[in-house]
């Protein structure tokens, strides 16, 4: 799978089923039985998800821990342990959303922001 281009509508159908199979009370043989899909393609997509979603740059910071602490002075958002950002709470609605824009840009893994 890795040489031929990636099809992302079978990557999207088989994140689906592989959901669907972890929500549901059966077991991959039955849940495989009752959709009609094979077990050697579940396993093997169920496998190379895993590997793609381990090498995808985002993977990781997909989703961090927002902590927002309210201030009469300032708005502070902390994002983990390395990240505090601190906006004057008199800040005008522009600033806001440049201050969120460049956090989106970072948690999206795009080089170039500063917060």
């Amino acid at each position: 799978m890795a040489n031929r281009q990636r099809d992302l509508g079978k990557e999207q159908f088989w994140r689906q089923m592989v959901a669907r199979q972890r929500q549901s009370d059966l077991t991959i043989r039955a849940f495989c039985e009752h959709a009609g899909l094979s077990q050697a393609s579940f396993y093997q997509w169920r496998r190379e998800l895993v590997r793609r979603d381990r090498t995808r740059p985002s993977a990781r910071a997909a989703f961090v821990p927002l902590q927002l602490v309210f201030d009469a002075a300032v708005i502070e958002i902390v994002l983990g342990q390395s990240v505090v950002v601190r906006v004057p709470a008199g800040a005008d609605d522009q600033t806001l959303r440049q201050v969120l824009a460049a956090l989106a840009t970072r948690a999206a893994g795009t080089e170039g922001a500063s917060c």
